[in-house]
Parts: structure tokens; sequence; C-alpha cells
């Protein structure tokens, strides 16, 4: 079940600076088959109770969010630092090239996209997949997973339309209402 965020607490910040952009795994390959994740917000309002998310599973262990379900912060600086990295690691073999987009916080909150509209600095995933699809059509071929429960995705599907053919999304939802879930 998805426990909607009523608080009136809920923040979006921008925060600029130099960052990795994206996350090398552990081992060989990630547990769930991806070698590389990329994050350009921290936070999530969707708040659920079965959160799998890496950093909330531990915080959960913890018995802390730190403000997790409370505060986004979109990650400036990943779009350049992106088309560093993806020209750094042009030369690893294809199977090694794959992306998990939004492992541990959903980019595609309405929050997110309200704020957005009102700040000067363009659309961060936008960037992020035209920076995938220059590398794509340059030779360099990574391949991307995005991960969301948000239908806010369609803001973004003809750029995925463009990019079909390296491009996979996983959009998730629960409910507790049979009618909902079978339509």
């Amino acid at each position: 079940m998805v426990r909607q965020n009523m608080s009136r607490n809920t923040k979006v910040t921008f925060r600029s600076g130099e960052c990795s952009a994206l996350s090398k795994q552990y081992g060989d390959i990630y547990p769930y088959g991806f070698p590389f994740t990329l994050n350009p917000t921290m936070g999530c309002f969707f708040s659920c109770k079965f959160c799998y998310s890496p950093i909330t599973t531990l915080k959960l262990i913890e018995n802390k969010r730190d403000g997790f379900f409370e505060e986004v912060t979109v990650r400036l600086g990943v779009p350049e630092q992106l088309y560093k990295e993806l020209t750094k690691y042009s030369k690893l073999p294809q199977h090694f090239k794959f992306f998990q987009i939004n492992e541990h916080s959903d980019y595609y909150l309405p929050q997110l996209f309200t704020e957005i509209k009102k700040q000067p600095e363009p659309d961060i995933l936008l960037e992020i997949l035209n920076i995938f699809q220059k590398h794509w059509n340059n030779g360099n071929k990574w391949m991307l997973h995005i991960l969301t429960k948000s239908h806010l995705i369609l803001k973004h599907l003809d750029k995925l339309k463009e990019m079909k053919e390296m491009v996979q999304v996983e959009i998730s939802f629960s409910t507790g209402d049979e009618n909902k879930l079978r339509s």
C-alpha cells in the first residue's frame, strides 16, 4: 500500500555542485542485474510502507528516516558529470552498459514538477535522457531501465519513444481495491 504523505512539510530543494552522476555497484554486477544506477533526486514523497530502496531499508532497520519521505533534493550537477562518466566508461563491454534510473528515489513526483516549473533550471531527467541518447547516437550504447510509480513519466513520453531501442520503463502500483487492480 502506498502511504500518501499528507504532511504539509514536504519540501523540494535544488542542490548544485559537482557530484558523481552514477553509482557503480559492488561486486561484478548488482544483485538486480544493473552495474550502474543513477538517481537524479534524493528522497520520495510516495512513502510506500514496502519501500525497497536500499537507503530507506537501511534507515528503517536503524529506525531512522532522516526526512527521506518529507524532502526531495534535485541533484543539479548530474547531467554534466554524467556526460564525462559515460565517456570514461565507453570502452566497457556492452553487457556492462546498463543503468537503472530512479533506483532509490522516484523523479516523477507531482510536487517536484510543480517546483521545476518555478525554477530557472531545466528538467534534469530530460537532460539526462538527452545525454544518453547523444552517446547512443555516437556509438556508446547504454541501456536504461527506468523505475517509477507515477503517470508523470508521460511528460517524457515523446523522448522515450525516440529512445525505444535503449529504454525499458517499469511502472509499479499497488492497491487493495480489487476493481482498481483489474482495470
